[in-house]
């Protein structure tokens, strides 16, 4: 059976109290790094995330979609040039042990997913210059 325990020790919850108080202002850091690769990733194999009026995103991950472009080589040439990248969810969740049950079933769309989502950074602290960079890159693919 799955199981977690969530709780936190004293100083992990008086670090997040502190990080509570600077979300709004974290929030908007990030969302505006995130729109700013939105608005200048333009690749014709890469894919930026695509967000409606009436959502609000907390923008904890970027994620590029690369078509037909090899990730872990993408992923070399991102580190390379001074880019930290993360593949966080490698495996779709019903591959996982615990829902053995579900591996009958056939998700194309979210195995394609798995394979192709390459995240970039968008951490409040980027500096424009770190953005620009990151953009320049992406689109020189």
């Amino acid at each position: 059976m799955l199981g977690y325990n969530f709780r936190l020790s004293d100083i992990h919850a008086a670090l997040g109290r502190q990080q509570l108080k600077r979300l709004e202002q974290i929030m908007n850091k990030r969302t505006e790094n995130a729109n700013f690769y939105t608005a200048h990733i333009n690749h014709s194999r890469v894919s930026t995330p695509r967000t409606t009026d009436q959502s609000v995103q907390a923008w904890h991950l970027y994620s590029l979609f690369l078509y037909n472009l090899p990730r872990e080589k993408i992923k070399q040439h991102l580190q390379e040039n001074g880019i930290e990248t993360g593949v966080y969810y490698p495996t779709p969740a019903y591959q996982q042990p615990f829902l053995h049950d579900l591996k009958q079933v056939e998700l194309s769309r979210t195995e394609f997913a798995a394979q192709s989502v390459l995240q970039i950074p968008v951490h409040p602290k980027l500096k424009q210059s770190e953005l620009e960079h990151i953009v320049k890159i992406v689109n020189s693919l």
